[in-house]
């Protein structure tokens, strides 16, 4: 038995000891016996320190069993488990277990009020292996509940800044069949967080991918805006201006078969019909051409960008 086996280990103690101070003494007493009962259920200590304590007589005459002693070390234990948290933590499960939800919950808030518990995250399951997915975590990772709701507050920042910015950028370079929205980004997605109906993961989602294209169209149209000043002064090189005339001349009208002279002439009209209105809307009737390319994708037939 755990009693007898506890008796003999605190009478080697007190064999061993005999030379030391009693206040020594009854300081490993203590720490022998404290190892032993934070071991034991608390119902189940009261009974195993009286059953301990019949065994006192059968010590060496030495050892002092007066019931002073007994009560110190009890008051030691007592002392060393409210300084233990998970003996308190164990305890407070314990008595909490018979207690009505309301009372229940308000100690959850309590411990939140005081930072020594967190609102338990029910993650789905398919979402939150999605997630984990598209990041490359493995299933085992959990997630971390307030990180997420940091991240997300960073990422719809990102979104309701940008959305505004590329919509405008698009209106001003295609401003024909332009659909307004009736939300906004931030609207959007307000109401979807908030569970509105008009607002479900489909429309958030389609218009999230609306903007992710947009703007990666945006971006990617600035690595072409040489092209499109090639492709536009292309138009006034001698050889497209000779190719001109001659195809010109070839539907009757030109008279005679032309020459330099006539080129030149060709030339001289076409640069006086340009003005910077008519170079800066050729020029966005290009981006925009391009731009409507990569949003769409394979629906639109291909082209070479700004032709």
């Amino acid at each position: 038995m755990r009693v007898i086996a506890l008796a003999n280990r605190l009478r080697l103690v007190q064999l061993d000891l005999a030379d030391q101070t009693p206040e020594s003494r009854r300081e490993h007493l203590t720490e022998e016996l404290h190892r032993e009962v934070v071991s034991l259920q608390p119902d189940d200590r009261d009974a195993f320190l009286n059953d301990l304590q019949d065994y006192f007589p059968t010590w060496d005459g030495k050892v002092d069993v007066t019931p002073a002693p007994v009560a110190a070390t009890q008051g030691a234990i007592d002392k060393r488990e409210l300084e233990d948290p998970a003996f308190l933590v164990a305890r407070l499960i314990e008595v909490c277990r018979p207690l009505p939800e309301a009372s229940r919950q308000m100690i959850i808030l309590r411990l939140r009020e005081a930072g020594l518990a967190t609102e338990s995250k029910d993650w789905p399951d398919a979402q939150s292996r999605a997630l984990k997915t598209r990041l490359g975590i493995t299933d085992a990772v959990p997630l971390d509940s307030q990180r997420i709701l940091e991240l997300a507050d960073v990422l719809c920042e990102l979104a309701c800044l940008l959305d505004p910015v590329a919509w405008k950028i698009w209106r001003e370079i295609s401003p024909q069949n332009q659909a307004r929205r009736a939300l906004s980004m931030q609207q959007l997605l307000a109401h979807f967080l908030s569970g509105e109906q008009d607002s479900p993961y489909a429309v958030v989602n389609a218009e999230i991918k609306k903007l992710r294209a947009l703007s990666g169209a945006l971006m990617a149209v600035i690595s072409q805006a040489g092209q499109f000043a090639l492709n536009h002064m292309r138009r006034l090189s001698p050889d497209e201006i000779k190719i001109l005339v001659e195809t010109e001349w070839r539907g009757g009208i030109w008279p005679t078969r032309p020459g330099p002279a006539d080129w030149w002439r060709k030339y001289a009209q076409l640069f006086g019909d340009l003005n910077d209105q008519t170079v800066i809307s050729e020029i966005r009737r290009s981006i925009a051409e391009y731009v409507r390319q990569i949003v769409d994708g394979p629906n639109r037939p291909n082209r070479t960008p700004g032709a």
